[in-house]
C-alpha cells in the first residue's frame, strides 16, 4: 500500500514539477540610440508562447524554471535570440536595424558598438534665479522615480567643473553659496579620480559600476557609474587653433577678473608649441581682433599682447561670439583642434543679451567642428547661467577661476589636455534597471543635463565634450526590493541595472555604445574603494549646501569622518583644502541656524 502511494505520489508531483514556471521580465531597446522599442514580439520557444513590449520597451512571460530561449521580432530590425538562464528573472535587449549589419560584428554585452545620434528639440529652463544680482539657472532636485514605470534613465556627460570653484568663492567669502549655485555633478567632477583607461583602442572611454551601501540613507544603494577617457598618446601631433576671446568691459577691471585671465591665460601659452597657433579678440562696446593667427615659435610676442589687456567700456557679448566663430573659421586648421575660448564674468549688456539668445547664436556653430571653453570670473554681476548655457549648447565645457591657484592650475600640465583637447562628444549616459530588484531610483545631480523635470529617456539634449584623461562620476541612489539581501558576490542571474555609454569620437566622426551589465554585488560602504567614498562624500557636501531633502541621515560630520578615513589613501592637496572647506562652511552653517 504504501509503495503503491509512493508511486502515485511521484506520478502526479514529478510532471508538476517539470512545468513549474518563473516569471521573466525585461525590456527591449534600440542597440544604436538605447531607447525604448514598443510593438516587439518575444517568443517563448518551450510553449510557442508570443507576448509583445508595450510603450515603455517592457514585457513579461511566464517561462520554465529552466533555461529560456527567447526571440525578439521587430520589422526593419534583426531578429535576435536570447537565453535566458536559470535564475534570472530580468534581462535587457538590445535589437539592431538591418541596414546596420555591416556594422554588428558583436552583440554581446560589454562590447563597443556604432550608434545613432538622435536629435531633437529643446526648451531653455523655466526659470533663472538671480542672487546679488548673480544669475544661476534653476534647479530642481531630480526625485526617485519608480523603476517599474520609467526603467530607463538618460543624462548627459560633461566635464565641467565650474560649480566647486564658485562654490569655493562663497565660502571663503564667509557665505553660504546659493542653492542654485551647487550643481553636484561639477563639485564631484572638480577632482581626479584613478580609474582604470580602456585597453582597447578602439573605445575613447572605459566605463566601470559600483554598487555599495549608501551612508545618509543605510537601507538604501548607491550605484557608482565612473567614466574614464583615454590618454593622449605621446607620438600624436595634434596642432591647435585657439582663440582667445576675452572681455575687456569695464567690470573686467576688478582684480579678479581681468588679471586672473591673464595669468592662466599666460600658463595655457606656455604649454603649446610651434605647431600651435593663437589669435587673440576682445569685446567691450564693439569688437577687435588684437592679435591675428600667431605661432607659438613667438610666444614672446602672444603674452605681450596677453599682459597689456586692459579693460573698460560697455559688454557687446553676443558680437563677440559671433566675430570668433568666424575667425576661427577662417583660419581652421584640417584634423587639428580648432576651439574657442570666451573668458569673461558674463554680464552682458550690448546686443543679444538674454540666456535664450546665447543658445541659438551657439548653435549655429554646431557642425563647423569648432569648440568651446567658456571661463567665468568675479562676483556680484557674474552671469552663471549664461555661461553654463553657451557651454551646454556649444557642445564645450565651463570652468571658473576664484584665485590665483585656480588660474595656474586651469591650464597647468596635468589640466590642459583634459581642458581643451577633445577626445569625445555627444557623450550620454543611459541606465535601464531591473524593476524586480529596484523599487526606485533617484540620479544624484546631473539636473539640467536630462532635457526636463520629468524627463528620463530625453536624446535631445546635447551631450557633452569629452577631454584626453578626463574622468567623470555620476550617482544613483536605489531603494532595493523588500527584503533583498545585500549580495556580498557577483550573483549572474540577478542584474540590478544594465548601463550604456553614447559618444561620438572626434577623430572618425563614429558613433560608440559600450554596454555593461551591473550584477546584484554590494559592497558595504566602509569596504568600498577610495574614490567611490570620497566622491560619495563631496556629494553629500554638496547635498547639504543645497539643504537637500534627499540627505536623509548626512551631516557635516558624517563627511568629515569619510574624509579623515581616507587619510593615508588619498591624502592629496586639493583633498586636503577640500576637507578645511566642508569644516568651514559647517561652521557657517551652525552660525546661521543660531
Amino acid at each position: 500500500m504504501k509503495g503503491w502511494l509512493l508511486w502515485l505520489f511521484l506520478f502526479l508531483i514529478v510532471p508538476e514539477l517539470h512545468a513549474q514556471s518563473h516569471r521573466i521580465t525585461g525590456v527591449v531597446l534600440d542597440g544604436n540610440s538605447v531607447t525604448l522599442l514598443q510593438g516587439v514580439n518575444v517568443h517563448e520557444e518551450a510553449n510557442q508562447q508570443i507576448f509583445t513590449t508595450d510603450s515603455t520597451g517592457f514585457f513579461e512571460i511566464k517561462a520554465p524554471s529552466s533555461a529560456t530561449k527567447l526571440i525578439f521580432q521587430l520589422p526593419g530590425y534583426h531578429s535576435t535570440l536570447k537565453t535566458i538562464p536559470p535564475g534570472q528573472s530580468f534581462s535587457t535587449v538590445f535589437l539592431y536595424k538591418i541596414s546596420d549589419s555591416e556594422h554588428k560584428e558583436n552583440l554581446q554585452q560589454d562590447s563597443t558598438i556604432t550608434g545613432g545620434n538622435a536629435q531633437g528639440n529643446f526648451t531653455m529652463p523655466t526659470e533663472i534665479h538671480t542672487h546679488d544680482d548673480e544669475t544661476y539657472d534653476e534647479i530642481r532636485e531630480n526625485p526617485f522615480k519608480p523603476a517599474g514605470h520609467y526603467p530607463l534613465s538618460s543624462f548627459t556627460l560633461n566635464a565641467n567643473d565650474a560649480a566647486y570653484c564658485n562654490v569655493r568663492r562663497f565660502i571663503m567669502a564667509n557665505q553660504l553659496p546659493p542653492k542654485e549655485a551647487v550643481r553636484i555633478e561639477e563639485m564631484i567632477n572638480y577632482f581626479p579620480y584613478d580609474y582604470p583607461v580602456d585597453t582597447d583602442a578602439r573605445r575613447p572611454m572605459a566605463l566601470h559600476t559600483e554598487v555599495a551601501t549608501c551612508p545618509w540613507h543605510p537601507g538604501n544603494r548607491l550605484m557608482r557609474i565612473s567614466v574614464q577617457a583615454g590618454n593622449l598618446p605621446s607620438d600624436t601631433t595634434l596642432p591647435n587653433n585657439i582663440v582667445l576671446l576675452i572681455d575687456v568691459s569695464g567690470s573686467m577691471a576688478r582684480s579678479n577678473k581681468l588679471p586672473l585671465l591673464k595669468k592662466a591665460f599666460s600658463v595655457l601659452v606656455n604649454q603649446l608649441d610651434s605647431l600651435d597657433r593663437v589669435s587673440i579678440v576682445i569685446y567691450a562696446g564693439d569688437v577687435s581682433v588684437i592679435l591675428p593667427p600667431t605661432s607659438c615659435n613667438e610666444k614672446s610676442k602672444i603674452l605681450d599682447v596677453i599682459h597689456n589687456l586692459y579693460a573698460g567700456g560697455s559688454t557687446a557679448g553676443g558680437a563677440g561670439i559671433e566675430k570668433a566663430f568666424e575667425f576661427a573659421k577662417v583660419n581652421f586648421i584640417p584634423n587639428g583642434n580648432n576651439r574657442i575660448i570666451i573668458a569673461t564674468d558674463g554680464d552682458f549688456n550690448v546686443g543679444k543679451t538674454s540666456d535664450e539668445d546665447m543658445r541659438r547664436l551657439v548653435m549655429k556653430y554646431h557642425y563647423w567642428g569648432i569648440y568651446l571653453t567658456c571661463i567665468g570670473v568675479g562676483m556680484g554681476n557674474y552671469k552663471d547661467s549664461k555661461l553654463e548655457t553657451l557651454a551646454q549648447w556649444g557642445q564645450g565645457n565651463f570652468a571658473y577661476i576664484d584665485d590665483e591657484e585656480e588660474a595656474k592650475r586651469l591650464f597647468d600640465r596635468e589640466n590642459y589636455r583634459k581642458m581643451l583637447i577633445p577626445i569625445a562628444f555627444g557623450a550620454r549616459i543611459k541606465t535601464i534597471f531591473n524593476p524586480d530588484l529596484i523599487t526606485s531610483y533617484r540620479l544624484i545631480g546631473y539636473e539640467n543635463n536630462t532635457g526636463g523635470r520629468h524627463d528620463t529617456t530625453s536624446t535631445y539634449f546635447p551631450g557633452g565634450e569629452i577631454g584626453y584623461g578626463q574622468s567623470m562620476t555620476a550617482f544613483y541612489e536605489l531603494r532595493p526590493a523588500a527584503n533583498l539581501p545585500i549580495s556580498k558576490d557577483d550573483n549572474p542571474g540577478k542584474i540590478l541595472a544594465t548601463v550604456a555609454l553614447q559618444c561620438q569620437t572626434i577623430h572618425g566622426r563614429t558613433e560608440q555604445v559600450t554596454i555593461k551589465e551591473v550584477p546584484d554585488k554590494v559592497v558595504e560602504f566602509k569596504h568600498a574603494d577610495s574614490d567611490l567614498q570620497f566622491a560619495s562624500a563631496v556629494t553629500l557636501f554638496a547635498m547639504l549646501l543645497r539643504q537637500s531633502v534627499y540627505a536623509g541621515e548626512g551631516t557635516y560630520a558624517m563627511v568629515e569622518k569619510i574624509i579623515r578615513h581616507l587619510k593615508g589613501k588619498y591624502d592629496k592637496d586639493e583633498r586636503k583644502a577640500c576637507l578645511k572647506l566642508i569644516q568651514k562652511a559647517a561652521h557657517l552653517d551652525a552660525a546661521s541656524s543660531n
